[in-house]
C-alpha cells in the first residue's frame, strides 16, 4: 500500500520511536513499538478504507507524541485556528 510506503519513509522524521521503546517513567505509557505497529497494519486485511485510517490514528495517538499524527482529512470535517503570537 503507497501510504503505508511514504509512512514508514518520513516515520523516523516526526517520531522518536527509540525514546517511545525505553521511554522513562513517569512516560511509560509511552511504549509504543511504532515499527513494529506499522508492520502489523502492513500485513494486516481492513474490511474497508476507514478501518484502515482508523487503525493508523489510534496506534500514533498510543504514542502520545505531539509531533506524531495521522490526520484523515477525508472522513474528518475540522476547522484548524492557527492564533499568530
Amino acid at each position: 500500500m503507497k501510504v503505508l510506503e511514504v509512512i514508514n519513509k518520513t516515520l523516523p522524521f516526526h517520531a522518536s520511536q527509540n525514546y517511545q521503546l525505553q521511554a522513562p517513567a513517569p512516560f511509560a505509557d509511552t511504549h509504543v513499538d511504532i515499527a513494529g505497529e506499522m508492520a502489523r497494519i502492513q500485513g494486516q486485511d481492513y474490511a474497508s478504507e476507514y478501518d484502515f485510517h482508523l487503525d493508523l490514528s489510534r496506534t500514533f495517538k498510543r504514542a502520545n507524541d505531539g509531533h506524531l499524527a495521522w490526520i484523515w482529512y477525508c472522513y474528518v470535517r475540522t476547522k484548524h485556528t492557527f492564533t499568530l503570537l
